[in-house]
């Protein structure tokens, strides 16, 4: 007797199931999700998506003059406790130094720590790091230890 392929398929299709099905496994016939394991079928349930918080490792760029002495400001009182002050700095802007002066700011989330732009003198030039927020508490990434509302 000789077998056509269509059924040799369908028949080792219908064995592959039902080991998978007596292994406790859920089988799939015919669009619906058939399950033997003694509880009703639920419709999927939707959740907000919830963010995630990817950490960059922090970049530099080569700059070949040394920044300009940092403006010494004044700094006023916290609109509120939750606000953190960031400490004026120079910013590379890829041809010249611009001040950007202190600010308060909340930070983005209740962990995050304020790091400061740096400038690091190396043979090659000035490695210019721009500030930026973490939520590392490493003090070896050069943070300067401001966040939650210090």
């Amino acid at each position: 007797m000789k077998i056509s392929f269509a059924s040799k398929t369908i028949l080792v299709t219908a064995l592959a199931m039902s080991a998978l099905n007596f292994a406790g496994c859920d089988a799939y016939w015919g669009g619906h999700v058939h399950h033997d394991h003694g509880y009703s079928e639920e419709r999927p349930r939707y959740v907000e998506a919830q963010p995630v918080y990817v950490e960059q490792q922090p970049t530099y760029v080569v700059v070949l003059q040394a920044p300009p002495p940092v403006i010494v400001e004044r700094r006023p009182p916290a609109p509120t406790q939750a606000h953190v002050w960031i400490e004026g700095s120079w910013n590379w802007d890829g041809n010249s130094f611009a001040w950007q002066g202190g600010r308060y700011q909340v930070p983005p989330e209740p962990e995050a720590v304020w790091v400061s732009a740096r400038y690091v003198n190396s043979p090659d030039g000035y490695h210019y790091t721009p500030g930026r927020w973490t939520h590392s508490t490493n003090r070896n990434d050069h943070g300067n230890g401001k966040g939650h509302g210090n």
